[in-house]
């Protein structure tokens, strides 16, 4: 025969454990969006929004199993537990907020250390490869065949490495006695 005390307590963890689940990562989707962090490449929305489905399933189910279980215990009458061990649990809970926190903030900080890394690679491969238009472009003089020769240089090496969405190049310069930077691309 089937023991529904095992049944039940198995049905409680499920369902505490997905409402936990679900937590963190609401949690971690809110750190997120709301910081801009770039820990997860693409789609996080979607990710987010099926993940959130799953969870929720599997909370219904372990409620509906729970909830026919439990009705089975009563109508059996078995003796009661008593709950202990709870504030542990809790503490290792909300412990778990501050290391997930910090797991987000050092992914995105280690993506974006990558992503620094390969600009400045594709930079130099740029530089060492097109030695004549960066060096034109560097020979600024404002006027107009700065202007369109720079954009031509500018439109090519924008094709050459598919790591840069744009290239602009910005330089300063005077304009009525005043300071300001100018920016070409």
């Amino acid at each position: 025969m089937m023991d529904t005390k095992k049944l039940v307590k198995a049905s409680n963890i499920i369902g505490v454990v997905s409402i936990v689940l679900l937590v963190y990562w609401v949690f971690a989707f809110i750190l997120i969006q709301v910081f801009g962090l770039k820990v997860f490449r693409e789609h996080i929305t979607g990710i987010f929004g099926l993940s959130i489905l799953g969870v929720v399933a599997l909370m219904a189910g372990a409620l509906m199993l729970n909830i026919m279980l439990n009705l089975t215990r009563i109508a059996e009458r078995g003796e009661e537990e008593s709950v202990k061990g709870g504030k542990k649990w809790l503490y290792a809970c909300l412990l778990v907020f501050p290391l997930l926190a910090a797991l987000l903030f050092g992914g995105n900080y280690l993506t974006a250390q990558q992503k620094q890394r390969l600009l400045i690679e594709s930079a130099q491969r740029l530089i060492q490869n097109h030695p004549k238009q960066t060096e034109a472009v560097t020979a600024y003089r404002f006027g107009l065949p700065y202007i369109r020769n720079t954009a031509g240089h500018l439109e090519l090496l924008e094709k050459q490495d598919s790591a840069f969405n744009s290239v602009t190049v910005i330089v300063p310069d005077n304009i009525g006695g005043t300071p300001v930077y100018l920016n070409f691309g």
